[in-house]
């Protein structure tokens, strides 16, 4: 590139700042422009003064040096030139420093714009918020949102001008009456998150703002991966749109809610890792430790006696049956379940009472089988659990007269022992604020097994369940039993069977996961803000 004229920065970006110490602190590329003014005037002074010396070493000399100043004003030691220093020793910036870099003037001054009503701070994880939201500390808030808060004074009568308004702001920024006059305000006001560097048109979303402690960006987990963010440091702008159209194409077409799939593949973006899917996995995880320890404490022994069958079945000979479903070892435990009575036992009777020979053999009298039949024909299609309570009970009070009678209770370590589990019948309920009352009321915990009635369409990721018991009732109703879930349908003979819901086998821990879910995914309400006529 050859110049012949060389252009000169304008003095506004080559600034000379007067010092308190009576001294001037000087531009490095109004140093470079001073450099390359004293050698031009050289040569210069060579050509005019001695033209017979137009081709003499020093006027060659004195034209390199020209070259060199100038080489150094546009990039200072290029290639193999000198580098131009100051006083101290340091390298002088030239324009191509000043133009250059994260600090340059295009991306500092030129991309890098301040703008009014915006803000900047470090993210960090909310997970109490939700999709649509982020927390927005109060000091950020009140310095966002001062005008419109100084208006909505106004209009509330509480000042009577803006000199009034913004001194009552500094005054009364903590109490409850003024923070309740700022949540109004922004409720009804989104926010703008950027991230940068922001690659596609998901670095920008709409949130809609809380008022958080402290001076950090609270952020939903779930909405990281489209800013390509992590909470390690990661810090984020926050902008304000002012017009009513701004606002309601910022909910349209930037609300995270409605940015839940790539614009680039179509696949959902909002997809949870790392300590999210470790929080759901503990929600519906099996708590085997507290199992194991509830089977260790609660184990009774007793010598040599006949091996006594879990109750699966009962027929009127007082034999116990164990179905196929059934079992003992905590490892084959399906997933999800757990032992929910204490009460399991390691029982091993003895044959022999204390002085004789005859034999002990459990069994049960007609009268009970009786009370049975009449009891189920009127219990619902629930009455097998009824029926293995009702069993349990009866158990129970067999096992206590053995007990008392001639059965020795010391412990052998050859005794044979087999593992007996009884459960409870499942609770039902009939929606999820019975589940977390229940819960609060600590007669379940978070793994407990529960019956939950569900109207809706559900899906179940395993393979399609068989049926294992179909109930009809004079009426037409039927109630079909499967392992995780039980169907109720009504309808006569001659006409098809419509469903009438769903009971689903569950735990409280993933009925919390799906409230959460379900909140999240679900639109804000805007609140209407009544003027003081």
């Amino acid at each position: 590139m050859v110049l012949s004229i060389l252009p000169v920065l304008p003095p506004a970006l080559r600034p000379i700042i007067p010092l308190d110490s009576q001294q001037i602190a000087v531009s490095d590329l109004t140093k470079l422009y001073q450099t390359v003014l004293f050698r031009n005037k050289r040569v210069k002074r060579f050509y005019k003064e001695h033209p017979s010396l137009n081709r003499s070493e020093s006027v060659q000399y004195a034209q390199r040096l020209l070259q060199e100043a100038v080489d150094a004003l546009i990039e200072n030691g290029k290639g193999n030139s000198p580098v131009i220093t100051a006083s101290n020793n340091r390298p002088l910036k030239s324009l191509s420093d000043m133009l250059k870099g994260k600090k340059g003037r295009f991306r500092q001054n030129l991309l890098g714009k301040r703008v009014d009503y915006s803000g900047r701070s470090v993210i960090v994880v909310g997970p109490q918020l939700k999709l649509h939201e982020c927390g927005l500390p109060k000091e950020m808030a009140i310095e966002l949102f001062q005008p419109f808060l100084i208006r909505q004074l106004i209009l509330n009568g509480a000042a009577r001008n803006f000199i009034t308004a913004k001194r009552q702001i500094k005054i009364s920024s903590e109490t409850s009456g003024f923070l309740n006059i700022l949540r109004d305000v922004m409720e009804n006001r989104p926010v703008l998150l950027n991230r940068a560097p922001t690659l596609h048109r998901l670095g920008i979303q709409a949130f809609q703002p809380k008022l958080v402690s402290g001076r950090a960006i609270l952020l939903h987990p779930l909405v990281c991966t489209a800013f390509n963010a992590d909470f390690d440091g990661d810090q984020m702008a926050v902008h304000i749109p002012l017009s009513y159209k701004a606002c309601s194409e910022a909910w349209k077409l930037m609300g995270s809610r409605n940015n839940i799939l790539s614009p680039a593949t179509g696949e959902p973006i909002l997809v949870p890792s790392q300590d999210m899917v470790l929080g759901c996995y503990y929600l519906t995880t099996v708590d085997r430790v507290q199992t194991r320890k509830k089977l260790q404490h609660s184990s009774f022994f007793y010598p040599s006696a006949p091996l006594v069958e879990p109750p699966g079945f009962v027929d009127k000979r007082g034999r116990f049956g164990l179905p196929l479903g059934l079992r003992t070892n905590l490892s084959d435990l399906p997933f999800g379940d757990k032992v929910e009575d204490p009460d399991v036992q390691k029982v091993n009777l003895n044959r022999e009472f204390q002085g004789s020979d005859q034999s002990v053999e459990p069994t049960i009298p007609e009268s009970w089988f009786a009370q049975q039949e009449i009891s189920t024909k009127f219990k619902s299609c629930l009455s097998f659990a009824y029926r293995q309570n009702k069993f349990s009970e009866f158990f129970e009070e067999k096992e206590s007269k053995l007990a008392q009678g001639s059965v020795f209770l010391k412990r052998f370590e050859s005794t044979k022992r087999i593992s007996l589990k009884r459960e409870k019948a499942l609770p039902y309920y009939s929606n999820w604020d019975q589940v977390f009352q229940a819960l609060n009321q600590q007669s379940i915990h978070f793994h407990s097994s529960v019956w939950l009635r569900w109207n809706s369409y559900f899906e179940f990721a395993l393979k399609r369940e068989s049926c294992l018991e179909i109930r009809l009732d004079k009426f037409g109703n039927s109630v079909c039993l499967k392992q995780s879930y039980q169907s109720y349908g009504r309808g006569l003979a001659k006409q098809p069977v419509t469903q009438t819901g769903f009971y689903i086998r569950t735990t409280p821990g993933r009925i919390l996961m799906n409230q959460l879910i379900f909140e999240s995914l679900s639109p804000p309400r805007l609140k209407k803000i009544r003027r003081r006529s």
